[in-house]
């Protein structure tokens, strides 16, 4: 076995343990030693170094047995394991071999995983994936902004609850009949949100399969598709008002100077049909003139405010002297302040303002009546509030929320009132540049009010304070006011959100920890709020969690400060909120 004569062995017993035995496993040869020492049976394997150098595994099995009170013999048996040690070592570095192969895969299919994972995330379609049964396993975030459900809602459910009834069950069963035949699954359906609001999509769902071919799972994409129904609804309605309003005073101006063209005509009938032709051209210029304005004016190209400072009273009553000229059944009157204050604005876009403003309310109270425009000075917050009152069909409230969107009438039905349905988009545009508010009360069978609120000439920074902590309130106070802005301080957030509109402050600094309502309330408030929601606020609070400061960023706060505080940091602060886009483009300055 060992190829080494027997004398080797009989006449140097060191030579077995430190020659034969591998210089590696000697160790573990004496260990075996100290067991026969003390009479225990032993067997353990290890390497021999043969006389020609090959190196053999072999099995020591040692057996103890006493001779005498104070003598043992030792009876081994080693045997030659080569060939299954090698079979084994193979099998162990196979078996590490796949293990560590096993182990790049699951490192590569996690990875994977978490890049899908990332992707999905990422996409703003709504993905989700169910089970070979349709239970759901996984939603994006862009399937929760979607529908409303939260993962933690959805996981778990079927499909079914988002189902809005819009579609029957044939519909469904022939869905789910493609995607069970391994096929995609491709169409628009109508589907409900968890707060009960429909939306319209475009459907995609994939089968996953599986080894034998069969579905393991589906995978859905749902694409948002109700702005382009919305736009295809307004498109048709637009064609609708554009074949009405336009054809009606084309006819008029075809029919009219076929006439004069073709007829012996008194001079005065001459005059009257050319006054009447050159009418419903100046009808055509107007509607034209609505569709340039709104595309100009929304993609802030050509639309310039010239800035001056400008009489508005004046400019009123130039335009309500036409009006009264041209329209006997109505009575329009200018109540309130004697004098009005100037106001920095674009005299020939304010003075459009009001001729669509007057327009509509001329239009929409047939029967005649008064309209009336009161301005009063709001002196204490630097604001004129005009409002312009009519005596017409008034509207649902229903309609008053659609009233500034784009080609929409509150009486399409009614094709005896002309218009394109973009004065009130234009005039919310002119105002909003003008650094303005508008917004309609109304009251159906009993007339419509249309509320201006514009700053005064040369108004100064309005700051709001909504802070609890009298103490820590009156020293943010006389910091800013040290700084040239005007503060307002209130304690509370009902408080502070009446006064946030009434005042339309420049910035608000708001805290989390109110009595009544939390700071995220009263910020959800202000970004719902028409006159509060272009507001910059910044957050301030002791709570300094990445996950509160991430949670007041995504529900529109613009800055986010953690108490305590240094008063520097929060003068830079708030001159870096208040440094932002103006809410006028194109803004040139003219004086005179």
């Amino acid at each position: 076995m060992t190829g080494y004569p027997m004398e080797k062995f009989m006449t140097d017993w060191r030579f077995w343990p430190t020659t034969v035995i591998h210089p590696d496993d000697q160790t573990a040869a004496a260990e075996q030693a100290k067991h026969l020492a003390l009479g225990q049976h032993s067997e353990v394997e290890y390497r021999l170094v043969r006389a020609d150098g090959k190196i053999i595994w072999v099995r020591d099995s040692a057996r103890v047995q006493p001779e005498g009170p104070s003598s043992k013999i030792v009876y081994g048996l080693v045997s030659d394991i080569t060939q299954r040690k090698q079979v084994e070592l193979e099998r162990e570095w196979l078996t590490k071999e796949l293990r560590d192969i096993n182990q790049t895969l699951d490192e590569r299919v996690r990875a994977r995983t978490a890049e899908l994972q990332a992707i999905f995330d990422a996409v703003g379609e709504g993905i989700l994936v169910t089970s070979p049964t349709g239970v759901i396993e996984y939603i994006n975030p862009a399937m929760e902004k979607l529908t409303g459900y939260s993962a933690a809602e959805a996981i778990g459910q079927m499909p079914r609850i988002w189902k809005s009834e819009r579609q029957n069950s044939a519909f469904y069963a022939q869905m789910w009949q493609v995607i069970q035949s391994g096929h995609t699954w491709r169409g628009e359906l109508v589907n409900r949100r968890k707060d009960g609001s429909l939306y319209d999509v475009l459907l995609t769902i994939t089968p996953i399969p599986g080894p034998d071919g069969k579905p393991v799972g589906f995978v859905g994409v749902q694409n948002d598709i109700t702005p382009f129904k919305e736009m295809n609804r307004l498109k048709n309605e637009f064609i609708s008002m554009a074949t009405h309003e336009l054809r009606t005073p084309l006819t008029s101006i075809l029919g009219f100077s076929e006439i004069l063209i073709t007829r012996q005509l008194s001079e005065e009938r001459k005059i009257r049909y050319l006054t009447f032709i050159n009418q419903q051209a100046d009808a055509l210029r107007a509607i034209l003139d609505d569709l340039l304005d709104l595309s100009r004016m929304e993609a802030g190209e050509g639309f310039e405010v010239v800035e001056e400072v400008v009489d508005l009273k004046k400019i009123v009553e130039e335009v309500i002297f036409g009006f009264q000229e041209n329209q006997p059944a109505h009575r329009y009157q200018i109540v309130g302040s004697a004098s009005w204050p100037q106001i920095t604005g674009d005299p020939a876009k304010l003075a459009q303002l009001f001729k669509n403003l007057l327009s509509n309310a001329t239009k929409y109270s047939p029967n005649g009546g008064e309209i009336v425009l009161q301005g009063s000075i709001e002196q204490e917050y630097n604001l004129f509030h005009l409002t312009l009152t009519d005596q017409g069909v008034g509207m649902t409230p229903e309609q008053v929320t659609q009233v500034f969107d784009r080609f929409y009438r509150a009486d399409a039905s009614n094709t005896a009132i002309g218009g394109t349905g973009l004065g009130m988009t234009i005039s919310r545009l002119i105002v909003e540049r003008h650094g303005g508010k508008i917004w309609v009360e109304s009251e159906y069978g009993i007339g419509t009010t249309v509320h201006l609120l514009l700053p005064l000439l040369n108004r100064p920074i309005y700051i709001l304070i909504i802070e609890d902590d009298h103490s820590l309130r009156e020293l943010q106070q006389r910091i800013l006011r040290a700084e040239n802005f005007i503060v307002l301080g209130v304690e509370d957030g009902i408080t502070g959100l009446k006064l946030a509109s009434a005042c339309q402050p420049n910035l608000i600094l708001l805290d989390l920890a109110l009595p009544g309502m939390t700071g995220f309330e009263v910020l959800e408030h202000l970004q719902n709020d028409y006159l509060t929601k272009d507001i910059p606020v910044i957050i301030t609070s002791a709570i300094d969690t990445a996950v509160e400061i991430e949670k007041a960023i995504q529900k529109g706060a613009t800055d986010y400060l953690v108490k305590p505080y240094g008063m520097g940091d929060l003068t830079v602060r708030v001159n870096r909120a208040l440094i932002k886009p103006p809410a006028r483009s194109q803004v040139k300055t003219q004086n005179r």
